[in-house]
């Protein structure tokens, strides 16, 4: 098994310095056709040695497998099928419609590709076939695919975790200047107190359809979407498509309202002696609101931005689960389709796993709560 994959390792280096050495030494369209067909034909070997050396490897591990009870084997298999299935069913409802388009688009993209290819100076020729080698692949696994692989449990972690931070900075981008506005208006104030009466008790089951609707209305190709996401830093690892949006701003329009309230107490509860010195200071309302209103009210702020936190921590679940977004709700939603033996265990583990992050995460705001607080104020219980 090592030397087999010591060899491939080796001839693979051998054709990639082969290649390397033809790049540098391009004289014509000649020398350009013979470099992108040596990368073909390194793309093709390299593909049948991986092969190779996944089938000895699955060798193994069949005869390793022989120690363990059937049974055990048979539920996994079971199981494994079961994953399959749901994957299957996703692939149809998201590629039936717009696989065809994708490899139209593809194909147009590879033609172009190959018209540009001959007439590149011969420095960039290099990268130029590299790229049109990887469009080829693409169109292959377009054409070809079956289903999409399972994420894994760590992907969907970071994927909530982004989506709830997300959500967050959407709330506090409304909340904190509205709360200002509340705080220091109170015909403001009054007018909008029965809203947040209102859609304050309103659940993330209600809010969720309503985003989605809306999200749709915006991006009628979620393909596309999902596409330029994907050269966005950071981002582009997570898959951002429609269902991630619909569960931020659902995370956002159910945990604004603490941050709000507490915005507004914070601003309407300032000493009104120091309102008094800003007048004596003639200081206009940018200076009194960044120097004397934000400072003051900071700690109730803080203690408005931690309670939205946890809320929507809490919220994102079900909203990942009803959206069937990749995230934490997915995996639980998975779990309980799957029925095999272990998925109670794995969903109780998910409970310990959810509630641990969400401690993390108050004592982190906890942190920076006690950071602008005042005279050794209590921030925690």
């Amino acid at each position: 098994m090592e030397a087999t994959r010591a060899a491939t390792q080796k001839a693979a280096r051998e054709r990639q310095g082969a290649i390397m050495e033809l790049s540098r030494n391009l004289k014509g369209e000649a020398d350009k056709k013979k470099l992108l067909e040596a990368l073909r034909e390194n793309t093709r070997l390299t593909a049948e040695e991986r092969a190779k050396v996944d089938a000895l490897t699955a060798h193994f591990d069949e005869l390793n497998n022989r120690r363990y009870m059937p049974s055990y084997w048979a539920g996994r298999e079971l199981g494994a099928l079961e994953e399959e299935r749901q994957y299957l069913e996703g692939l149809i409802r998201i590629l039936g419609d717009t696989r065809g388009a994708r490899l139209d688009t593809l194909k147009s993209e590879l033609e172009s590709l190959n018209e540009a290819y001959l007439d590149v100076e011969p420095e960039q020729a290099f990268s130029n076939a590299r790229n049109l080698l990887r469009v080829e692949d693409r169109i292959e696994r377009v054409g070809e695919s079956t289903f999409s692989a399972a994420k894994t449990f760590p992907y969907q972690i970071r994927r909530s975790l982004l989506c709830v931070f997300v959500g967050f900075i959407f709330a506090s981008i409304v909340a904190i200047p509205v709360g200002i506005l509340c705080g220091l208006n109170r015909i403001f104030m009054a007018a909008m107190t029965p809203f947040i009466a209102i859609f304050k008790p309103v659940s993330p089951i209600v809010w969720l359809p309503i985003t989605l609707i809306v999200i749709g209305g915006f991006i009628p190709d979620p393909n596309a979407f999902q596409e330029g996401m994907k050269n966005i830093w950071i981002l582009g690892a997570y898959e951002i498509n429609p269902a991630f949006l619909a569960s931020a701003i659902t995370v956002a329009l159910c945990s604004l309202w603490p941050t709000l309230v507490n915005t507004a107490l914070g601003v309407a509860s300032i000493d009104k002696d120091h309102i008094n010195v800003a007048r004596v200071l003639k200081l206009g309302f940018w200076d009194r609101l960044t120097k004397i209103v934000i400072p003051s009210a900071l700690p109730l702020i803080f203690a408005g931005l931690r309670i939205s936190l946890g809320v929507g921590w809490m919220v994102l679940i079900a909203a990942e689960l009803l959206a069937s977004s990749e995230g934490i709700g997915k995996f639980v939603w998975d779990m309980f389709s799957n029925g095999s033996s272990d998925s109670f265990a794995q969903m109780f583990v998910v409970v310990f796993v959810v509630g641990f992050i969400g401690f993390l995460l108050d004592r982190i705001m906890i942190i920076f709560q006690r950071l602008v607080s005042f005279d050794g104020a209590p921030t925690a219980l």
